[in-house]
């Protein structure tokens, strides 16, 4: 069963992300350090597999490896636009 969230909802929704993410990152670092393996996600079932994580008050930063031996780096921005979008 799928739920969606009506326009008031999703608005309200981002602004409380924003908000929570806004005050994870006072917590962080200015530069990248390595997050430990216990406060990485979960991880589900599949061919890719995280290697490492880091985070700074501004990005975070993972490392895949994915079939035949490549590796992909995931750079993301830590802050929500008002729009839901990183």
């Amino acid at each position: 069963m799928e739920s969606r969230l009506n326009r008031r909802e999703l608005k309200q929704y981002i602004s409380l992300a924003r908000k929570y993410l806004n005050e994870q990152n006072k917590l962080q670092l200015p530069y990248l350090t390595l997050v430990p393996h216990n406060q990485w996600p979960e991880e589900p079932e599949s061919n890719v597999k995280r290697l490492a994580v880091w985070r700074s008050k501004t990005f975070a930063v993972q490392v895949f490896k994915e079939p035949n031996d490549v590796l992909r780096l995931s750079i993301n921005r830590t802050a929500i636009q008002q729009n839901g979008q990183w």
